[in-house]
């Protein structure tokens, strides 16, 4: 049999068919690989073999020059392409000066799914080119079934790795670590240059960021791109390889995701993006169930009226300073205090004139603390302040600017009630053994002292 008879050709392009459908040849770069030897044996020439992607575009998997067969890396766009090779299922040659460039398609149905480019000094007779095109049309089912075979097992894998990530989203107890996990496990999987996380305030604001390069590497977010308006779709960013996904809850955008190849320019793949929307959505839902429990715990732990502690948070953190005076040998202080005037504003004015007085009074003691101290309410006009490392008379000074606050108040306001309080300070020593009930005790003993000789002195 001739060598270049069709039959032969074909009975080749068969063969090689279906050792690919026999599980011999594991990946479609194996395929491509023993493909592209096969016609290399045929006609001993320069060739390239190029492989549709996911973007329609013609990725050079292998070529063969002087040494042999080497990875390719060039790709083409489908608008390059000789528009003859779309439609053909016959080889085409294209003769030039001292240069012949013969295509071989390779087709699936009405789907060119690659193509063998040769390049010759010398044309191909016709009969050879029909043999390559029946080559082609041989070789060109195995290779769309192992294509198929890849695909899904790359849907599989992405979809084990997306259940991971869940799993491990999970897991997380506040937002800082999720976006973290969020972002980690994003740039390690896909591999994108950078992958960047935004979470909003209730004002749209930017309140937490954090970015990675690929595979995990920290990335240093100096300069935020501007956020596009997002709403339930993916938006390409700028001219670059990448895209913005909304992070959603309850129909609100809550957050967003930059994933981008700024570096390698590689496009991102439908199905990767499509896997970040869930991914996404998944993440919106698990913020919006960690704020509303912060909502819940907060409500817990705060006064509603005046946004300060209430009193069982109050004398926890008592109990905490106790434990950490003893271990680090350091005293802190308190004072309790009672607003005075309040019940007769109350009884006199009504209650939404006394909420202001508790609240304007708060607003005096916060202007005077610092960020580490506590300050809560015990009950209607009874409040605590907790100053920790701090002795009586750092105590007693703090007292002292808090009292000129209201002071200067009430010299700025014509309100019908003038802001003014009794206090009592104690201070815990280490190793005392005082207990949190009995330190309160002292303190609102010594409080009443000063309420008492206040109220003896002359009007």
């Amino acid at each position: 049999m001739d060598k270049y008879s069709k039959q032969y050709i074909a009975s080749l392009g068969v063969r090689l068919a279906q050792k690919i459908l026999s599980s011999d040849v594991g990946s479609v770069d194996e395929a491509c690989y023993f493909i592209i030897r096969s016609v290399h044996r045929l006609v001993p020439s320069p060739m390239r073999i190029y492989l549709r992607n996911d973007y329609n575009e013609f990725e050079e998997k292998y070529y063969i020059l002087d040494l042999g067969v080497q990875v390719g890396d060039d790709s083409l766009p489908i608008y390059q392409l000789d528009p003859e090779l779309l439609k053909k299922l016959t080889a085409i040659q294209h003769e030039n000066p001292g240069q012949t460039i013969i295509s071989v398609p390779l087709r699936h149905k009405d789907q060119l799914i690659g193509f063998i480019e040769i390049t010759r000094e010398s044309p191909l007779s016709d009969e050879v080119l029909m043999a390559l095109g029946a080559y082609g049309n041989s070789v060109s089912l195995g290779l769309y079934i192992i294509k198929e075979k890849d695909k899904s097992e790359r849907r599989r894998d992405l979809h084990s790795r997306i259940m991971k990530i869940l799993i491990d989203l999970r897991a997380k107890d506040n937002i800082e670590k999720l976006v973290i996990t969020f972002v980690n496990e994003v740039s390690r999987y896909f591999l994108y240059d950078r992958t960047c996380v935004f979470i909003f305030d209730e004002y749209g604001q930017i309140i937490y960021q954090y970015g990675a390069k690929s595979r995990g590497k920290p990335l240093t977010i100096s300069h935020t791109p501007k956020i596009p308006k997002l709403d339930n779709k993916p938006q390409a960013f700028d001219d670059i390889s990448g895209w913005w996904l909304p992070i959603r809850a309850k129909n609100q955008v809550i957050g967003c995701v930059l994933v981008d190849n700024i570096y390698t320019l590689s496009k991102i793949n439908e199905n990767q993006l499509s896997a970040l929307e869930e991914l996404c959505n998944f993440v919106g839902i698990i913020i919006e169930n960690m704020r509303l429990f912060e909502s819940i715990e907060r409500l817990g732990r705060v006064d509603h009226l005046t946004g300060i502690y209430n009193r069982r948070v109050g004398i926890y953190y008592i109990n905490q300073l106790i434990k950490e005076s003893d271990k680090k040998n350091l005293s802190f202080a308190l004072i309790f205090t009672d607003l005075t005037g309040l019940k007769l504003t109350n009884d006199t004015h009504g209650h939404s004139l006394g909420d202001q007085m508790i609240k304007d009074f708060v607003g005096c003691i916060n202007e005077v603390v610092r960020p580490r101290d506590i300050v809560s309410r015990m009950g209607g006009d009874e409040f605590l302040i907790i100053f920790p490392d701090c002795n009586m008379e750092g105590a007693e000074a703090a007292w002292q600017r808090i009292e000129a606050k209201m002071q200067a108040y009430n010299k700025a306001t014509d309100k019908t009630y003038k802001l003014s309080a009794s206090h009592g300070c104690v201070v815990y020593e280490p190793h005392s053994g005082v207990s949190a009930n009995r330190l309160l005790a002292i303190a609102d003993k010594r409080m009443y002292r000063e309420k008492r000789q206040r109220a003896s002195l002359p009007i």
